[in-house]
């Protein structure tokens, strides 16, 4: 049992924040959005989203599995790019 072939890619986006300690804050205080830049392969691509996941096992039992999966809005997209392996192909 094989899995499909996916675009191994680099996302950069931005993310919301909160600070740790997150009661009574001051506004000289309030945290700024972070910029987080994930990789791994593009498991769903949609209109209004797309879908990043670190790992994938391919388990006898139960088929195709993802790990490391997050969901990130288009709207909060810097950057999207492949991933090239150099010297391949």
């Amino acid at each position: 049992m094989t899995a499909p072939i996916h675009r191994s890619v680099m996302c950069e986006w931005l993310d919301s924040c909160e600070p740790a300690d997150n009661s009574d804050v001051v506004p000289e205080d309030f945290p700024e959005p972070q910029v987080i830049t994930s990789l791994g392969w593009l498991a769903k691509d949609e209109p209004d989203y797309i879908v990043v996941c670190g790992a994938i096992k391919r388990d006898s039992c139960v088929g195709t599995t993802w790990d490391y999966v997050i969901t990130i809005p288009r709207v909060s997209i810097i950057r999207l790019d492949d991933m090239v392996v150099k010297g391949a192909g």
